[in-house]
């Protein structure tokens, strides 16, 4: 069965959002999906280089059933190569497939509107969660 989620969470979550600084989403949005696949390309030095391997990592997937990546990580997939127990992916996209080097140029303010957004995100999750324990958030 799919269920969607509330308009309170969605609203709740995007008023609160942070644009980026450069090249900022015309729109902001959230993304979530119980099938959504992030796509991990490690380690890869230097910068100039994500933008083919992110989306060479994007068709690899695509190519192996993948019907709806919606983010290249790196961290991530470092977690979850590591860890046996179900993860959550909670990301903050801070730049276009491909628009690293000119989108995330000094980093901090970019990153900066994405973790915040993350964390926005999260804030709602975590109401939620507690929700279906029986646990009423905690003021």
């Amino acid at each position: 069965m799919r269920r969607s989620l509330d308009t309170a969470f969605v609203t709740g979550t995007v008023e609160r959002m942070l644009s980026a600084a450069r090249k900022p989403a015309a729109e902001l949005g959230l993304q979530i999906s119980g099938t959504a696949v992030a796509v991990g390309s490690i380690n890869i030095a230097p910068h100039s280089d994500y933008a083919a391997i992110d989306r060479a990592s994007i068709k690899l997937a695509e190519q192996a059933g993948a019907k709806l990546v919606t983010s290249v990580e790196t961290t991530h997939g470092v977690i979850r190569a590591q860890a046996e127990a179900p993860f959550l992916f909670v990301s903050g996209i801070a730049n276009r497939v491909g628009h690293f080097p000119d989108e995330n140029n000094g980093g901090y303010a970019q990153n900066f509107a994405a973790a915040h957004n993350a964390a926005i995100a999260v804030t709602f999750l975590l109401a939620k969660f507690a929700a279906a324990v029986g646990r009423p958030p905690a003021d």
